[in-house]
């Protein structure tokens, strides 16, 4: 049926743009492009696996991720075929850390999930996700330098129980409000600058230090004559009064990472935001009956002391498995608030709080709150100084983790982070360049 000079070609496929299916009889063709496999850090046991149909990635396991790079051809992304496919990204329970630039350039990335076992998001983990308008993150994240810059986040969940925001944790993305719980203590340098389109930020009653340049514009960080200034900044809310306020703009600087007036003069202003942005004390995110704050459990209400509940469950006293505390500044004053298991309601209950004067002139803090059969407990020192001296750690330089080199900055302690971001899109100039 057939020329007789004519060659029979057989299992020859006509793959789809992926690699993994053949458009014609359906056969995986997964033995060319696999779709699983491995991608934990040493001693570490993860895998991965992309569902073709779907277009989700999965990360599964127990431990962290391994560390990539964008630069090394040697130690890349196993799934870096699908990157700009990629659709959905879900890290399972088990899983401690996302790896450096594990997700970068995922353009089509519009749907992010992350566990609550997760402690740390890598250096560019969704460095320009163009597609990912939005993410919670999870209250267990304690390490998040710069995993988002340039992405399409315009977003952000962050959950009750977050303790810190990290330097440069949604630097150079699109986010337009904040809502900063009360749990959060601290926000890192940098951790909102250059979010040019950022209007309204909704501080908590529990942030201690603010670093500098939290929510402040950049003057061409990239080297390319292009400015990102939070110029739509004009008001930063919140659920604190004057003095509690005050206690905290005495620790603009942060102390693990210290700035030395003047280095920072050249790429923001010397403070943590705008001079344009006004700072509008006790303002709340009020409930829907407006009877009390949800950020920080103050009640709204001057005739009542405390928030009216109706009780959803009678005969049955709340059950609650976990609290935030919202503290007085002098630390004589403590509220336990948490949400009821059985009607997610959120319950308050005064705490009873024992003061200890130390030796040193400090006081120990013990705060006792009872919610059902629960007992919480929570302790703070306050320092005798509210306003200690700041000795700048002493920096020399940071190391790339695109290319190992090992950059001297010696005596920019601040400017590292800028010094940090500028090395890195020297390298993706050049990789863009290149292909």
């Amino acid at each position: 049926w057939t020329p007789a000079d004519t060659e029979i070609i057989y299992d020859s496929h006509v793959p789809n743009d992926a690699g993994t299916v053949c458009t014609l009889c359906g056969k995986s063709l997964s033995s060319s492009t696999p779709t699983s496999g491995t991608c934990g850090a040493e001693g570490d046991n993860l895998t991965w696996s992309y569902d073709t149909e779907t277009k989700t990635l999965t990360i599964s396991g127990t431990g962290a991720m391994a560390d990539y790079s964008y630069f090394e051809d040697i130690n890349r992304e196993p799934w870096e075929m699908f990157y700009d496919k990629i659709q959905t990204i879900q890290i399972e329970e088990g899983v401690t850390e996302v790896g450096n630039w594990a997700f970068a350039f995922c353009s089509n990335l519009s749907e992010v999930t992350l566990s609550d076992t997760l402690t740390r998001l890598g250096e560019y983990a969704f460095f320009s996700c163009e597609s990912l308008h939005e993410i919670s993150i999870p209250r267990t994240v304690e390490i998040a330098f710069q995993p988002f810059p340039l992405s399409g986040l315009r977003s952000v969940v962050l959950e009750d129980g977050l303790t810190k925001i990290d330097k440069g944790m949604f630097a150079l993305t699109q986010l337009q409000n904040v809502v900063i719980p009360s749990s959060v203590e601290t926000i890192g340098t940098m951790a909102f600058a250059g979010c040019t389109e950022l209007e309204t930020v909704q501080i908590g009653s529990g942030v201690q230090s603010i670093g500098y340049a939290a929510f402040e514009g950049l003057e061409d960080p990239l080297g390319e004559g292009t400015d990102f200034l939070n110029s739509n900044l004009t008001e930063i809310k919140t659920c604190m009064t004057e003095t509690e306020w005050g206690a905290v703009a005495k620790n603009v600087v942060n102390t693990e990472d210290p700035v030395e007036v003047g280095i920072i003069a050249q790429f923001s202003s010397k403070s943590f935001k705008p001079d344009e942005a006004q700072i509008i004390l006790d303002s709340h995110v009020p409930n829907a009956a407006n009877t009390f704050c949800t950020l920080c459990g103050k009640s709204l209400n001057a005739s009542d002391p405390e928030p009216p509940i109706e009780d959803p469950h009678p005969g049955q006293e709340h059950q609650v498995n976990s609290v935030i505390w919202a503290w007085t500044a002098d630390g004589t004053g403590a509220t336990a608030i948490g949400v009821c298991t059985l009607c997610s309601q959120q319950v308050l209950a005064a705490a009873d709080v024992q003061v200890q004067t130390n030796s040193d002139g400090s006081k120990t803090c013990n705060a006792t709150a009872v919610i059902g059969d629960r007992t919480f407990r929570d302790t703070r020192v306050i320092s005798v100084d509210p306003d200690p001296p700041i000795t700048p750690k002493p920096q020399t330089g940071f190391r790339c983790s695109m290319c190992s080199v090992y950059e001297e900055y010696k005596g920019k302690g601040f400017i590292g982070l800028i010094v940090s971001l500028v090395h890195t899109f020297v390298h993706l100039a050049a990789r863009i360049s290149a292909r």
